[in-house]
């Protein structure tokens, strides 16, 4: 996008960044009155509740966000918040230049007892950031919002959006197979840092403008020394994604991640969630599911050989039975892998054809996200 804030390509339909809702509008076809954030709020007070991530507060910054960023378009809303594009415009040191960046910020509001999960969130989320298939997490500001808190995470802005459009419409094999592979980049990264995304679904899964494939949305992820605990009190995530083991609460490691990969795959190829059955499927339909073992039949679905076996390396109730993030890296499947540019090339012309675009960043200017207070 050029510094005069021309948005060149109509909005998106598809939601954005693990979101459910739908952007605001389906269509502009001029550039939107650049709007302010949200009025400004009181920055909280440190909380006094005795749990121990809030020894993490210094990851967010206890203040409002600067006045002279803007909101330039809406790519979605739901029950997680709201998302952002936003323009930063500001006078260089000497005040003789504007320095122009763009930027995605997540604007999410909780009650105090949810601030532990936030924290969390942006813990996860920072400390595995430094990778190029993980969705780049900058500076998160945090004010008092009611009884609650609001808080707003800069983040980098993918803007070919989600799996959404992709799985439901035309593609081959190969450029799965490309979505696959820099999926299994990402959470090898991950892994390494011993680290469990907990919730790789169709909406995580974002695409920048150079065909870069990203995984986002941290809000499930957590160390494996908490993860790998039995009893876990509560769970949340996309039903059919969630390993088995989670749904059980009997503890798990990378190897959930694994099984959400399976069902990626799947749902790329087929254009749904493999588990649903019906028009309703939530937690309860999933959960008897799981307790019965049942598992999509993979037979009617004609997938290639290489795919087939894919699939069947991550489809096992058994954790100990899935292949981890480095041995399937190596599965016939993967190596079927179209390049970057054939899996951008074709992408663009699918959101094209349906009218799905995004405004796109102005390669000729660096842009980044925020990383400090400013």
């Amino acid at each position: 996008m050029s510094s005069s804030h021309g948005l060149k390509r109509r909005a998106d339909t598809t939601a954005y960044e693990g979101t459910s809702g739908e952007p605001t509008s389906k269509h502009f076809n001029s550039t939107p009155e650049p709007h302010a954030m949200e009025p400004d709020h009181v920055p909280p007070p440190p909380p006094v509740i005795g749990d121990e991530a809030f020894l993490r507060l210094d990851l967010l910054e206890m203040t409002n966000i600067p006045r002279y960023w803007t909101s330039v378009l809406s790519l979605g809303t739901g029950a997680f918040g709201e998302i952002h594009l936003v323009h930063s415009d500001q006078l260089d040191v000497r005040g003789e230049n504007i320095i122009h960046n763009e930027f995605v910020l997540k604007i999410v509001k909780f009650p105090s007892s949810e601030l532990v999960n936030v924290v969390r969130e942006v813990e996860m989320h920072r400390l595995c950031r430094n990778h190029q298939n993980v969705l780049f997490a900058g500076v998160s500001y945090c004010q008092q919002y009611g009884d609650g808190y609001r808080v707003q995470m800069c983040l980098e802005y993918a803007a070919l959006s989600d799996m959404g459009l992709f799985s439901i419409k035309e593609k081959e094999e190969r450029h799965i197979a490309f979505v696959c592979k820099q999926v299994i980049n990402a959470l090898q990264h991950i892994h390494t840092l011993r680290v469990v995304h907990g919730d790789l679904s169709i909406r995580n899964v974002l695409t920048t403008h150079r065909g870069v494939i990203k995984i986002s949305d941290f809000g499930m992820a957590d160390t494996l020394e908490n993860t790998t605990r039995r009893g876990q009190v509560t769970y949340r995530g996309t039903p059919g994604f969630i390993a088995p083991e989670v749904i059980s609460m009997t503890g798990y490691d990378t190897r959930a991640d694994m099984w959400s990969l399976g069902i990626l795959a799947l749902f790329l190829s087929t254009g749904k969630n493999p588990f649903q059955q019906g028009i309703l499927f939530d937690f309860q339909t999933y959960r008897r599911l799981i307790a019965e073992e049942f598992y999509p039949d993979l037979d009617p679905l004609n997938l290639s050989d290489d795919f087939y076996s894919f699939i069947t390396d991550l489809n096992h109730y058994d954790p100990a039975e899935r292949c981890d993030a480095w041995e399937i890296s190596t599965d016939n499947f993967i190596k079927t892998s179209c390049t970057q540019q054939e899996f951008l090339d074709h992408y663009k012309q699918v959101r094209t054809r349906y009218g799905m675009d995004l405004p796109f960043p102005d390669d000729s200017q660096p842009f980044s996200v925020p990383t400090v207070r400013e």
